[in-house]
């Protein structure tokens, strides 16, 4: 697919939402796996496309978008920040995390908010769909034994943690 698909499909996405509203996680591992198949030209358009993604979203007046920002075991949190910051972060509502893993939130909520400071106090939420047990070992290929995490709420206990959501299928 070439770019300006994308924006079309994005644009399509929007208009489909509409003034209805939606909660939109942006491009789960697109940041995380960024250097793993682009080279770095390729990595400028994707974040390019991502922030553009998030400036049309936003102009939803009840959509609510934010960029996932991968784990705590993905990548260092400066790596994260700077991956998040090029993609628009400070247009979105904030980041996601652990969209795409089984992080607990002991490990997350710390991870998030150095993120956070290193960008500037963005706000995150946290998919706990699947991270009640934690993780097994490096294993993220729908390991045995997971358990549900804390149910969705917006009552997180922490003003940088906008939300616990259950993004994936448990």
């Amino acid at each position: 697919k070439s770019n300006d698909d994308y924006k079309r499909w994005i644009r399509k996405t929007a208009a489909g939402i509409g003034d209805k509203g939606a909660v939109v996680v942006l491009e789960p591992d697109a940041i995380g796996l960024l250097d793993k198949c682009l080279n770095e030209q390729q990595q400028a358009e994707r974040l390019a496309l991502i922030h553009d993604a998030v400036k049309v979203l936003r102009q939803g007046p009840k959509t609510i978008v934010y960029i996932d920002g991968g784990h705590s075991k993905w990548m260092p949190a400066e790596v994260d920040a700077d991956r998040l910051k090029r993609a628009g972060v400070e247009d979105a509502h904030g980041f996601a995390l652990n969209t795409s893993n089984y992080r607990a939130n002991d490990e997350l909520i710390p991870f998030g908010k150095e993120v956070s400071k290193l960008l500037g106090g963005a706000h995150f939420i946290i998919d706990t769909s699947r991270n009640g047990n934690g993780p097994d070992g490096v294993e993220w290929c729908n390991p045995a034994g997971r358990k549900l995490g804390m149910p969705p709420t917006t009552e997180t206990g922490d003003p940088l943690v906008h939300a616990f959501l259950g993004l994936k299928r448990p």
